[in-house]
């Protein structure tokens, strides 16, 4: 991305919280950014467009730090700690002290909650690799990876409206961690060896 358009996009972020999607406009972007307001429409044609660059950028930075981060964990449930950070506590402890940041954790309208549920399918597929390699005793528990990953997915996706504060969606995610880990543990002919365990993005 253009430092042009990330310095938009940061700016776009803070005035929607200060704001509102609704009562934001293209100028305020522009004055935050610090830039002429025909820069932010040669940009972006229109203030979707940029709510939707807003939210993608959340989960491009999520799945770079992901990337780098993984490989380095040494078990599933350190890598459950990263992803869940990552898709939750991160952008909840980011977000829910401003009163309008329900417009940016809910998406405002149609194009923005469907990049917010791109985003999501980003991090789906990210579980499902974690689970991957406990795909037989998740087959003992009449589970898949992919079925574990969406389940795991939309609960979390889920804590943002329900939780009444960082503690309590905190204690959430770990309840979350630790249910999956339950549905992963078998014998251990079941547990993966640490070749198959190894994520990469």
């Amino acid at each position: 991305m253009k430092k042009r358009d990330q310095n938009i996009l940061d700016a776009a972020t803070q005035v929607f919280l200060r704001y509102g999607v609704k009562r934001a406009s293209m100028s305020d972007i522009a004055a935050e950014a610090g830039v002429a307001r025909q820069t932010v429409y040669n940009a972006y044609a229109n203030k979707n467009e940029i709510l939707r660059g807003s939210i993608r950028a959340f989960g491009e930075d999520a799945m770079v730090t992901l990337e780098a981060e993984l490989p380095q964990a040494a078990t599933l449930s350190d890598k459950l700690d990263l992803v869940l950070s990552e898709m939750v506590l991160k952008p909840y402890a980011f977000l829910h002290f401003s009163p309008n940041a329900l417009d940016l954790l809910e998406g405002y309208n149609d194009a923005g909650r469907d990049e917010i549920e791109a985003n999501y399918l980003l991090f789906e597929e990210v579980l499902t690799e974690l689970f991957s390699p406990y795909a037989s005793a998740l087959l003992h528990n009449g589970l898949t990876p992919q079925s574990l990953a969406e389940t795991v997915r939309r609960a979390a996706s889920a804590f943002k409206n329900q939780a009444r504060d960082l503690d309590h969606v905190t204690r959430l995610v770990e309840s979350l961690r630790n249910m999956a880990l339950s549905t992963t543990a078998g014998s251990v002919a079941l547990r993966p060896t640490p070749d198959a365990a190894a994520v990469t993005l």
